[in-house]
């Protein structure tokens, strides 16, 4: 049980071995925090469990900006788990694989959520840096990430890794002076997707900004499968898109991927010489896309590359666009986050004081809009309460003269 930040080096000398906090931990104290299994010369990955039962850790802070491996843990091997913890007001600085939780991951990660800001040269994210082979399912970040290259909201490298109902809502940016920035990719969640990744259930709300050369998406930067089947479904993005190779989804896919049921509906705006597309940017190789959709209002883009298709945002918000999802309608609560998003919302992201039909199996809900109120039919008279077939008062009015005449 761990209750004070000195216990923390403890895990080092047993990095085996399961853990569990007791509060919540602050890490102000430490100026320039040194991850957890990051020697000097040696790297010892972290192997065994540490749960978080539900507490925060705040204040976590690595500066420099030479380091590689930062985060609260250095490296999680692939037996390690960490579950259940949150950070708050995480500031991470470093070369590669750069992240609040971990610098690079090829264990799970479940139920953990992010908070703060991360730089980093190549692969950082706001949750892990780089994901290989690793597991990150029900986990968030909000933290703000930028420097050069595979940058993402929640991971900045997915290589064979599976990201599940999971969301980041970070800005994503090309910072400092780098060789060639966001070439492999930037994207709202993930930087770059290689291999055998699969990514279900996840979304971006972020805006993603590149420049000339950089492949940049709503959800994922660029998608390179190297001869693997990469797989991507039940996913969208709504933020805002800069670059020169972008999609609202994905900027730049040069290997095999199977997209399915997937939207996007931010703003793309390119740099020239450009490639944009509502759904996808570039297409290098043919790419599955099926019931797949992106609005053509929000997005202004009307020209679909691959089988993205192009809907007015009235469509979007429509269920008769989306009849071959897993979807149902929703009514949230006011207050909540996504009381005014009325495009499909996924089921784990809705607040639990909403309520949906009986069919709790579905992914996706819908708040869908009420119709607008008819308006009045002048031939139904005044609001005076004349019937249909009955005189206006101002028929009535004009023909007064003519009456006295007659008389």
């Amino acid at each position: 049980m761990i209750e004070f930040e000195g216990q923390l080096w403890a895990i080092e000398n047993n990095p085996s071995g399961k853990y569990r906090l007791k509060n919540d931990l602050d890490l102000g104290g430490y100026e320039n925090w040194r991850p957890i299994g990051r020697a000097q010369t040696t790297l010892t990955p972290f192997r065994g469990q540490f749960d978080g039962a539900g507490f925060t850790i705040r204040n976590l802070t690595i500066t420099g900006g030479d380091l590689d491996n930062a985060g609260f843990f250095a490296q999680i091997d692939p037996t390690g788990l960490v579950e259940n913890l949150a950070f708050e007001n995480a500031n991470i600085e470093g070369r590669e694989n750069v992240g609040i939780l971990a610098g690079v991951c090829k264990g799970t990660i479940t139920n953990v959520a992010a908070a703060g800001s991360v730089n980093g040269a190549q692969y950082a994210g706001g949750l892990v840096g780089l994901l290989d082979g690793g597991t990150v399912h029900d986990s968030s970040s909000t933290a703000d990430v930028g420097g050069g290259d595979r940058l993402g909201g929640l991971v900045g490298l997915s290589q064979n890794g599976e990201i599940q109902r999971s969301r980041a809502s970070g800005e994503i940016s090309i910072t400092g002076d780098f060789d060639h920035p966001g070439l492999a990719g930037i994207g709202g969640l993930v930087g770059q997707a290689t291999k055998s990744v699969r990514i279900s259930e996840c979304f971006a709300t972020g805006n993603v900004t590149g420049n000339y050369g950089s492949g940049a998406g709503g959800l994922i930067g660029s998608v390179s499968s190297e001869g693997f089947n990469a797989a991507i479904s039940d996913c969208f993005a709504v933020g805002g898109v800069r670059g020169s190779k972008i999609g609202g989804l994905v900027g730049w896919i040069n290997s095999p991927v199977v997209i399915s049921r997937c939207f996007a509906a931010g703003s793309v705006g390119a740099a020239p010489p450009q490639t944009r597309g509502g759904l996808v940017g570039q297409l290098d190789i043919r790419a599955t896309l099926t019931n797949s959709y992106y609005d053509r209002e929000t997005s202004g883009v009307n020209r679909s590359i691959g089988d993205g298709i192009p809907k007015s945002t009235a469509e979007m918000e429509s269920f008769a666009t989306f009849e071959r999802w897993s979807i149902e309608k929703y009514t949230p609560q006011p207050g909540d986050e996504f009381a005014d998003f009325y495009y499909p919302l996924l089921r784990f992201a809705a607040a639990t004081g909403g309520t949906a039909g009986a069919q709790s199996a579905t992914t996706w809900l819908l708040n869908e809009r009420e119709p607008p109120l008819p308006l009045p039919d002048p031939r139904s008279g005044s609001s005076s309460g004349c019937s249909a077939g009955s005189p206006s008062a101002l028929f009535l009015l004009l023909l007064a003269p003519l009456l006295l005449v007659r008389k």
